[in-house]
């Protein structure tokens, strides 16, 4: 089974990171990857993609439909024929997998990683337009979706989603095996000039407004200091 997955750039982000760890997963597997992303420039993951066999074909002009559409169709004709396109971009998402529903993908599945109501409730009547519309087209062209929260799931699918077979509460793992052995925590407060008497509150998210990460960290620190 061949597999699109469509997002912005394969830099070290929470949606990068998962998706390469399940690529270390899948070698011997029937499952092939591939990676369409937003740009040409180089991103942290791209040579470990492509030394685990993927291809990274970038789809240049998403801000331009039209040009967009053409880049898409071609990408399909010459690395096709693909089972599933996945995509992570959200709003976006809509867009593409109407795409891929007119070039004949029988699987398009819409990723929801973000609650973007937030974002959306300041934004311009053109942006709210634009949502709306995203989402309409994801909803007739995605044959399914997955959220990794209901928050997430809230801000993309269509009222009552959470009730359908159609729309996945996922949550995502991660591998932390890297994590598993002994730490001198009194080597590595030294070596990033900490105090012992310093509560640390490490955070693994981008620290953009719909992560919640003022919500975290409040949290996390009142933990702490319990």
């Amino acid at each position: 089974m061949r597999i699109l997955h469509v997002l912005g750039k394969l830099d070290r982000g929470g949606v990068e990171t998962w998706l390469v760890q399940m690529l270390r997963e899948l070698d011997g597997s029937p499952y092939r990857c591939d990676f369409l992303v937003h740009t040409d420039a180089s991103g942290a993951y791209d040579g470990e993609v492509r030394q685990l066999g993927a291809n990274i074909i970038p789809c240049l002009s998403p801000q331009r439909p039209l040009t967009y559409a053409r880049n898409f169709f071609r990408i399909l004709r010459q690395h096709g024929p693909y089972d599933v396109v996945h995509s992570h971009v959200h709003h976006f998402s809509g867009y593409v997998l109407a795409l891929a529903r007119v070039a004949g993908v029988p699987v398009r599945v819409a990723h929801s990683h973000s609650d973007m109501r937030v974002v959306e409730r300041g934004s311009s009547l053109r942006r709210k337009a634009y949502c709306a519309l995203m989402r309409r087209l994801l909803t007739h062209s995605a044959t399914g979706g997955f959220a990794v929260s209901s928050q997430s799931g809230d801000s993309l699918f269509p009222d009552g989603w959470a009730n359908s077979n159609r729309w996945k509460l996922a949550y995502l793992g991660t591998d932390l095996s890297r994590f598993s052995g002994p730490v001198d925590r009194t080597t590595i407060r030294r070596q990033l000039g900490l105090a012992c008497i310093i509560h640390v509150v490490e955070g693994a998210k981008s620290l953009l407004c719909y992560k919640h990460v003022v919500k975290t960290v409040f949290g996390a620190t009142k933990e702490a200091s319990a």
